[in-house]
């Protein structure tokens, strides 16, 4: 029989009143529904663990169904998809619509005599019960969990009107950063409004031209491509194809995935090579201020090199602009790295890159940008307004993470005993 108690830090502690240990296949039970016709019963959304964020419940991307897609085991609304695969990426959602998944994701439902489905998206989010997952996962390049495994996890449950008054709690919580990440959405459109704005008709302009393949832009602005204002466009090559070998510390090397979706150089995720390695492969060795556009893979990612991320090299899938020493009294910096962050090059690309499995633009391509050039001055001025906006939506980013870690402390306080181990920060 299980014991009515709990493990804390100072020996085993008496549950409350009504409170008891369960297994989670007691109060959980695993959705396991093969659907080989989806479409013929009205699916059309097919959900991989790539469409899976961490520590998100919801799930705001999926595929639709095709010929090629081999998943069959389906899900419906209000059912919890549980990433088995790689526990540690904490991926598990709430569906919000019926649809069929990878085999990779696990599909539970709460015992509704036992469990109220509303607190089950949270018990899955917990620290203990990833910790579990990761515990019991097997596999080097690729771990696993199985439900067998996880529904022998052990917890303590609340009774049914303590788990509504905890659910009601965390939903507020979970309230509060859909609203967070909304705001953020919205300053972001509010941001690429501005650009095209910007970018098109600048500050303060009445008269105006056309440019071939853009429209009506100032007609005080100079055109370029970029090639004319750089020293150097080029790329970089991966070391393994020269007989060089990656390192475990060293030189910091940037890969494509290196650059964020926020334009950032995420030094987490660089890889490293040796000094020789470096002086090598010489062509792509990093200064101070060039900016690195993606050319592979997620195409049209910016970033500046600053002497944080120094020394460092690149591979093929990053592009290398080096302006020209030349211009830099009548170019702003952060103007060039807006600009190519701009719809105007996102819509260039969108015409010029090739698509394969992994889609790619040339350099040729690259060089033939064009740049629209305002006064230095007016540069300054729309990197300011641009700048401003960016910081607004970092504030943003900032509370999105805040109210993310308060409802993890959250679920992680609330589904613990009175008397348990907490969350000492809570």
């Amino acid at each position: 029989m299980m014991s009515d108690s709990v493990s804390s830090a100072s020996g085993s502690v008496p549950l409350p009143e009504r409170w008891r240990m369960v297994t989670f296949g007691k109060v959980a039970r695993n959705v396991n529904i093969n659907e080989k016709e989806p479409l013929k019963h009205g699916i059309t959304r097919a959900v991989g663990l790539e469409h899976l964020d961490p520590c998100s419940l919801r799930i705001t991307r999926w595929g639709e169904i095709t010929d090629e897609i081999s998943f069959t085991r389906r899900f419906s609304k209000g059912q919890i998809l549980f990433g088995k695969r790689r526990a540690y990426q904490r991926k598990a959602a709430l569906a919000e619509f019926d649809g069929i998944c990878s085999s990779d994701i696990l599909v539970f439902e709460a015992r509704s005599d036992v469990l109220i489905p509303e607190l089950l998206p949270f018990i899955v989010q917990s620290d203990r019960f990833f910790e579990f997952a990761i515990n019991t996962s097997s596999g080097s390049l690729s771990p696993r969990t199985k439900w067998k495994d996880l529904a022998a996890y052990t917890f303590p449950l609340p009774p049914i009107d303590e788990q509504r008054r905890i659910a009601e709690i965390l939903w507020a919580a979970e309230d509060v950063i859909v609203k967070n990440e909304a705001f953020v959405a919205e300053m972001e459109h509010y941001k690429q409004l501005m650009m095209r704005d910007l970018f098109r008709r600048g500050i303060g302009h009445e008269e105006f031209r056309e440019v071939k393949k853009i429209g009506m832009v100032p007609v005080k602005w100079n055109t370029s491509k970029l090639r004319d204002i750089c020293e150097l466009i080029t790329k970089g090559a991966t070391p393994t194809s020269y007989g060089y070998r990656f390192q475990n510390s060293g030189i910091n090397f940037i890969k494509a995935e290196s650059i964020s979706e926020y334009n950032e150089i995420d030094l987490d995720s660089v890889a490293f090579i040796d000094y020789d390695t470096n002086k090598a492969l010489k062509r792509s060795i990093l200064q101070k201020n060039d900016i690195l556009f993606t050319i592979a893979g997620a195409l049209g990612r910016v970033a500046l090199v600053n002497t944080e991320v120094l020394p460092a090299n690149t591979n093929q899938a990053v592009a290398i602009i080096r302006l020209d020493p030349k211009y830099r009294p009548r170019i702003n910096l952060d103007y060039i790295m807006y600009y190519l962050t701009s719809s105007l090059i996102r819509q260039h690309i969108e015409k010029t890159a090739i698509v394969t499995a992994q889609p790619n633009i040339n350099l040729s391509h690259l060089r033939e940008f064009t740049i629209l050039m305002p006064s230095l001055l007016e540069q300054q001025k729309i990197t300011a307004i641009l700048s401003s906006i960016d910081d607004a939506i970092a504030a943003a980013r900032a509370s999105v993470e805040a109210s993310k870690a308060l409802k993890m402390r959250s679920i992680n306080q609330l589904l613990s005993p009175p008397g348990g181990d907490r969350d000492p920060t809570v």
